[in-house]
């Protein structure tokens, strides 16, 4: 079953390092160039294009999907091993044909921030006119039945949840562009262990979607870190974070057991496998306000920043926050053979582990 996801991501991997080295090229003629500022690490202009690169990958990984579903289908029945292969290319083709008014909304609503994101870079919008595509989008994806349920039974609760899964997770990556290899890299590591447990769980659909994710991500990342020569851009980062927030939604989680195990696992999963990202945008809103200052002005308050003014250089602080965000997320490959008590453990492990990571900062910050 995995090699097929494999060679999907593979197969992307190689198409986004090809499209990432044209973008790296094309960029400057077309004036798609990031130029140094005062918030920025950069001393000479860097093209954008990373994110149209990756954006381009997605889709040509999804085509090879659907053809791949389509040989499912028409192959003939076979014995032995080749049967399992046949078996899952049919399935891959039936979870694809099944859900592709569902995906039709889903990428439909990324392409929309990939062309905010893209105006965003080439001429610059206001942090209030890309918030409030965010917002549409995750309204969109509401009325369209993709949503957030929690088990609450409750509509008005699964329009909050969903909208602020959805604008929250989108705008985390959108903050986390800030540094060589940081939103990139950890989409590849998030988006690696929710693939994991996609296939532990046999989700072709999710697991399908997440392989092209990662290696889209991961043939550009090639070019970003540890020393960047082409930039994601907003369009790449708000693409990123709307795609892995929206296939957390379509994660049918594991139905075990323990019925409250089961009843857990949309809530400790997510949180889990996307902690870095929900401590870093939760702790910048949280200093802006503090300072009186709106929480959509940019500045140098995110994690990443902090380790800098701790002393570690930007390369070691971006592995650092990969690092953590690995240790935090592999949990989340042991869930589906847990109960409900052994989740909470878990759950209690990670908020204990951003804890440490709290008062070491604010141990820091008194002495400076």
């Amino acid at each position: 079953m995995t090699i097929i996801f494999l060679i999907l991501a593979a197969a992307t991997f190689v198409c986004s390092v090809i499209l990432t080295v044209l973008a790296r090229r094309l960029a400057p003629r077309l004036g798609y160039v990031d130029h140094p500022g005062e918030r920025k690490l950069h001393r000479q202009p860097i093209p954008y294009g990373g994110g149209v690169a990756v954006y381009l990958s997605v889709l040509a990984g999804l085509a090879l999907v659907a053809v791949a579903g389509w040989l499912g289908g028409a192959l003939p029945r076979v014995a032995g091993e080749r049967a399992g292969v046949a078996a899952l290319l049919e399935q891959l083709g039936s979870d694809f044909s099944g859900r592709l008014g569902r995906l039709g909304v889903i990428l439909g609503c990324a392409t929309v921030l990939f062309l905010v994101g893209l105006l965003d870079d080439r001429w610059g919008l206001s942090a209030r006119v890309k918030l409030f595509f965010q917002v549409v989008v995750a309204l969109i994806l509401f009325r369209q039945g993709i949503a957030i349920t929690a088990f609450l039974g409750w509509r008005g609760a699964s329009l909050v949840l969903t909208f602020l899964w959805v604008v929250g997770l989108t705008s985390a990556f959108n903050f986390l562009d800030n540094m060589n290899g940081l939103c990139a890299g950890l989409a590849c590591v998030s988006g690696a262990i929710f693939f994991t447990v996609a296939v532990q769980t046999q989700q072709v659909f999710v697991a399908a979607m997440l392989a092209v994710a990662v290696g889209a991500v991961a043939g550009f990342l090639l070019f970003n870190y540890p020393r960047a020569t082409i930039f994601l851009g907003d369009a790449g980062s708000l693409f990123i974070g709307f795609l892995l927030a929206t296939l957390a939604i379509e994660f049918q989680f594991y139905t075990g057991a323990d019925p409250d195990s089961y009843r857990m696992f949309p809530i400790v999963l997510p949180l889990l496998i996307f902690a870095i990202p929900i401590y870093d945008v939760t702790s910048v809103v949280i200093l802006r306000l503090r300072a009186g200052e709106s929480p959509l002005k940019a500045d140098q308050r995110h994690f990443s920043h902090r380790l800098v003014a701790l002393g570690m250089s930007p390369t070691l602080a971006v592995f650092t926050i990969h690092l953590l965000a690995f240790a935090l997320g592999i949990t989340a490959t042991l869930l589906y053979l847990l109960n409900a008590q052994h989740v909470l453990v878990m759950l209690a492990q990670a908020l204990a582990i951003l804890g440490v990571i709290v008062l070491l900062e604010v141990s820091a910050a008194r002495r400076q």
